[in-house]
């Protein structure tokens, strides 16, 4: 019979990390990761986008989470669009 040895572990302090390393850290440790296709309509338009920031969080009330983050600090269509009209669809 084969001994069990413990696993090696690696520590790491996040704020080390670069915001490319972080994303990848947390996106690789959910796994399945459940990906929502959100739609929003705005002044513009249209919207469809992805975000692996996505979970189901109650049943009662009914609740989901996302999470849209800006880009250079300028918030994303999405949450403009959401903010301008004050709905979406999560698909």
């Amino acid at each position: 019979m084969q001994s069990l040895q413990p696993a090696e572990t690696e520590s790491f302090d996040p704020a080390m990390l670069s915001h490319e390393e972080q994303y990848k850290l947390m996106v690789g440790t959910v796994v399945p990761r459940p990906i929502a296709l959100v739609t929003t309509l705005g002044p513009l338009g249209p919207n469809a986008a992805p975000f692996s920031f996505f979970n189901a969080f109650a049943a009662d009330p009914p609740m989901i989470a996302f999470s849209v983050s800006s880009r250079d600090g300028v918030p994303k269509d999405t949450i403009r669009n959401i903010r301008a009209m004050g709905e979406f669809v999560v698909h």
